[in-house]
């Protein structure tokens, strides 16, 4: 018999496996404990192993990054655009100012000035959006959400970055997982977060759809794979 062979899990189980994952990953802040080359990276690795596949599939021009972090998942997609000779750079912002000196030690200054733009500033500052329309060449951009995690926050951050992403491009949203009864009482502030946004979203816009074959099983973002139809 083939020992890689799909045992036949219902989707009960397979949703109770994740939801222990889940729990464990919040609970324990194992999130914490990732790095990418040394440098602290905030998010899940089955979601950015997702990320690298979807990188490689759509060879963005640019990859605009929101919630910068201490720039480990910046740092990433900025290798991974240099080795598929990829032309473009990560533009990475964040509401909150991190210490991102791990990112300068491992890249070297010139390096990460080559491959990565970061700014400390509000994602959806009307200033910086202005920069990122004059600076960044090309319109196949990869765009990648994951900061201020309110509903309404997370909703304005889709519209204005919608703009950047062509037909056949992806809008991702991180950490839709946290929405809904699973952790109203772990995380309350969030309890309408980034899946309400998403939501609400797909409500008013018919040019993007959720991609369901991304972002599966113990993944944080699911439900948070859009695609660009029109």
């Amino acid at each position: 018999a083939d020992l890689f062979e799909k045992l036949p899990l219902s989707q009960n189980v397979i949703e109770s496996h994740q939801k222990s994952f889940l729990d464990i990953y919040f609970t324990e802040k194992l999130y914490r404990k990732n790095h990418f080359i040394g440098i602290p990276c905030l998010q899940n690795p089955i979601d950015l192993f997702t990320l690298q596949e979807l990188i490689t599939k759509l060879r963005p021009d640019n990859i605009l990054e929101t919630g910068t972090g201490f720039g480990g998942s910046a740092a990433l997609f900025a290798i991974m655009m240099d080795v598929l000779g990829l032309p473009g750079k990560v533009y990475t912002v964040d509401n909150v100012q991190y210490d991102v000196s791990a990112l300068s030690n491992a890249l070297g200054n010139r390096y990460k000035e080559k491959l990565i733009c970061f700014r400390s500033s509000m994602s959806i500052d009307s200033a910086y959006i202005d920069k990122l329309r004059k600076n960044i060449k090309g319109d196949n951009n990869l765009v990648i959400l994951d900061s201020d995690h309110s509903k309404w926050y997370v909703y304005a951050e889709m519209e204005v970055y919608s703009q950047f992403v062509k037909p056949g491009g992806y809008l991702v949203v991180a950490d839709t997982i946290i929405d809904g009864k699973t952790y109203r009482d772990k995380y309350p502030e969030w309890y309408e977060g980034p899946k309400a946004a998403v939501d609400e979203f797909l409500k008013r816009r018919d040019d993007f759809v959720l991609d369901e074959t991304c972002g599966q099983i113990f993944s944080c973002f699911t439900g948070g794979f859009l695609r660009r139809i029109k």
